[in-house]
């Protein structure tokens, strides 16, 4: 899976959660089990949960994962960077022009 197939999983889980409200005569058919939840609503409710969980599941660990691999890179770099000398480096003394 890659971050397009998670944003495609993540849109339609949401679709297939809005799918009952946006179009109650869809889901309409069978019995009421609770406040005009119908098996089929109820169906759609928890697949999008799933297929939505899944899609986003992945995208969090994508950015976690980036997020790791850019804090050790960065401490990486921090390491690499020389200390500096704690004592100071004597500079040469210029030449003077003979007069």
């Amino acid at each position: 899976m890659n971050s397009f197939n998670a944003l495609g999983f993540l849109a339609l889980g949401s679709v297939m959660n809005a799918l009952p409200a946006l179009t109650p005569s869809l889901v309409a058919r069978g019995p009421a089990i609770l406040a005009d939840l119908t098996p089929s609503a109820v169906w759609l409710h928890f697949m999008g949960l799933v297929v939505g969980l899944i899609g986003g599941g992945w995208l969090v660990r994508e950015s976690l994962t980036q997020l790791s691999l850019a804090r050790t890179a960065a401490a990486e770099a921090a390491a690499a960077v020389p200390e500096r000398a704690s004592t100071p480096i004597a500079l040469p003394e210029p030449a003077r022009a003979a007069a």
